[in-house]
């Protein structure tokens, strides 16, 4: 089967660890599938990035960045209209490539364009939505219109997590049309280890404990609630460290507060790293912490699990879901003194990490991408 995959969520050259559990699942679909994708970039990260730009190959499939206008921070709701028209550039290479199917990553614009890209091709339409797309989005009026569109012209939504699957069919989108399928682990990079020797690799004290930040360093996502929490451990625990891995807005604050006297030395910003560095640093740590405002599944909770770590996250989207009381501990989000008191568990209770890393065992990529290409084995009547 020829697919057409659009999106934005996908590494970029100037930032290779974006949306990386698209990259992972797409990988695999191209194993017994054809595929060609299109990654969406905005038209001034574009003009930036210029020299980095072009068709490129991967592992045997074929990219194309496509940048799109779009007038920055006003009319945001033209955005799909702008994308499809960035889309319709392509439109020979599209044709060449006879798609037998589209599969869309981000509801909007990405979905929304895609939806018409795909009506256009009379190909079957599968709309893969992860979190914020939806239960933000869908909080404005003049995007919801057109997601909801989308959504009944896809011939199926894919969703990371049975609640975004109802917040769908809250809102209007059929319960047949939406399917839950959460996302994978690589379990090559991903896997238990010995602390011990997983400091011992990276250089650091096992005598010390690492609560452990992966992400985009946004609000949001909680890097400045980690921070704050971590205040509460300053004193009472002086064998307790911070670490940061990612980039993002809030990177210069958290730098400026890590340079306070009571803090010297106890936080570190790390940056991006490749995965394989990642798990490393997981096994190295104590628990790893994403108390973020919005989420479907991320990942990087998988996939701490995955390494047997236990996690500190928010009673929110599909985080419930994936995470027991085996694996890790849950807090509202904003709930600052619940947020101490998990990572207080999470740090001092004897975890079972063969048990947690088993928790996420059915969490494989080989069985999602079984389960994507069935979508595309559409009913002409649900177009």
């Amino acid at each position: 089967m020829k697919l057409l995959v659009v999106t934005n969520l996908y590494p970029l050259p100037w930032e290779p660890n974006r949306a990386t559990f698209n990259k992972q699942q797409f990988a695999r679909l191209a194993k017994n599938n054809q595929l060609l994708i299109l990654v969406l970039v905005p038209w001034m990260d574009a003009f930036k990035n210029r020299h980095l730009l072009g068709g490129q190959y991967y592992d045997g499939i074929e990219l194309q960045f496509v940048p799109y206008f779009f007038i920055p921070k006003i009319l945001r709701f033209t955005y799909s209209f702008f994308v499809f028209c960035s889309l319709l550039t392509n439109l020979p290479k599209i044709i060449r490539f006879k798609p037998d199917g589209l599969l869309a990553s981000w509801a909007f614009p990405d979905g929304v364009a895609a939806t018409l890209l795909g009506k256009l091709l009379n190909v079957p339409i599968v709309l893969k939505v992860h979190g914020s797309d939806v239960n933000e989005y869908l909080h404005l009026l003049s995007r919801k219109v057109q997601i909801l569109w989308a959504m009944r012209h896809a011939t199926k939504v894919l969703a990371v997590s049975r609640a975004l699957k109802e917040k769908l069919v809250m809102n209007g989108v059929p319960a047949t049309k939406v399917e839950v399928i959460y996302n994978g682990i690589d379990k090559s990079i991903f896997f238990p280890g010995n602390y011990a020797e997983a400091c011992e690799r990276l250089g650091l004290n096992k005598d010390r404990k690492r609560i452990l930040f992966v992400g985009n360093l946004k609000k949001d996502k909680g890097c400045l609630a980690v921070m704050n929490a971590f205040r509460e451990f300053v004193e009472s625990d002086e064998s307790l460290d911070l670490y940061y891995i990612g980039q993002g807005p809030c990177k210069t604050e958290l730098e400026a507060q890590s340079k306070e006297s009571r803090l010297l030395g106890r936080v570190h910003l790390l940056g991006v790293m490749d995965q394989p560095s990642i798990a490393n640093w997981m096994r190295a740590s104590a628990t790893v912490a994403l108390p973020s405002k919005n989420e479907g599944v991320p990942n990087v909770l998988l996939e701490a699990m995955a390494c047997g770590v236990p996690v500190v996250a928010t009673n929110v989207g599909g985080i419930p879901e994936v995470v027991g009381a085996e694996s890790g501990y849950l807090s509202d989000y904003g709930d600052n003194k619940g947020l101490v008191e998990n990572l207080k568990k999470a740090i001092h209770v004897i975890h079972d990490r063969t048990k947690i890393a088993g928790s996420v065992v059915a969490m494989d990529w080989a069985e999602n991408v079984l389960q994507v290409q069935e979508l595309f084995k559409r009913d002409d009547k649900s177009l």
